[in-house]
């Protein structure tokens, strides 16, 4: 006997990535990432058309580029994270201006 799925038509495969929820938030649009973006201008190639490099971020803070995009995206920044953005920022950024986006 032949299992059933074996008779059914196969899908059709597809291809290339799926299409984007516009309701979702991007990275760019996050108040964590308009505050990098004015404050961080001054480090060559952060800041690039008026939006945050993240590999760039990642690189300068020694993390990976996904939790630079997750900084970004979640709007939300671990300890060790505000602590070195702090330091790449030369105070020109303040634990007090970080501290609503800390993940406690």
């Amino acid at each position: 006997m032949i299992p059933e799925q074996l008779l059914s038509k196969p899908r059709e495969p597809k291809r290339g990535r799926p299409p984007t929820n516009p309701s979702n938030v991007r990275f760019w649009e996050t108040p964590l990432h308009n505050l990098l973006a004015t404050k961080l201008t001054d480090i060559k190639g952060m800041v690039v058309e008026g939006k945050i490099v993240p590999s760039r971020l990642a690189k300068e803070c020694k993390r990976c580029r996904f939790t630079a995009y997750r900084w970004l995206g979640e709007s939300r920044i671990s300890p060790g994270g505000a602590r070195k953005i702090i330091e790449i920022s030369d105070g020109r950024i303040t634990k007090e201006e970080l501290a609503p986006f800390l993940i406690l």
